[in-house]
């Protein structure tokens, strides 16, 4: 038997941990509602060859709700996401990049971890 992490472990953390956010991107001919972790506050990304450490603000999508869509990672760059739209903590980034975060059941199951810039 197999277990579907997604199910099992992003589901009840996005539900308790998430926040509402609009995805506006490209592809799409509209904004689009998700769930993120809102993580701007900074982490620990590594770049380069010589593996650098940088604190970057980003956010977190699973990969199963950006699918509903049609979308996938390489989308969303340029993109923007509203953070708590339309509320007084409402907050509107640009995406720089990503870096996908897979779990045991596979990549399409897993993360996406979008590396952001405040949005002007």
């Amino acid at each position: 038997m197999s277990i579907d992490w997604g199910a099992t472990l992003l589901d009840p953390l996005y539900a308790s941990l998430g926040v509402a956010a609009t995805l506006t991107v490209a592809t799409l001919t509209a904004p689009v509602p998700v769930t993120a972790l809102d993580q701007t506050k900074g982490v620990e990304i590594m770049q380069g060859k010589l593996g650098l450490q940088t604190i970057k603000p980003v956010c977190s999508l699973r990969m199963r709700e950006l699918a509903t869509y049609s979308l996938v990672p390489s989308n969303l760059i340029g993109g923007t996401i509203s953070l708590r739209p339309s509320t007084p903590d409402q907050a509107d980034w640009r995406i720089e990049s990503y870096l996908t975060k897979p779990n045991p059941s596979g990549e399409t199951a897993g993360e996406v971890q979008l590396i952001l810039v405040k949005a002007s």
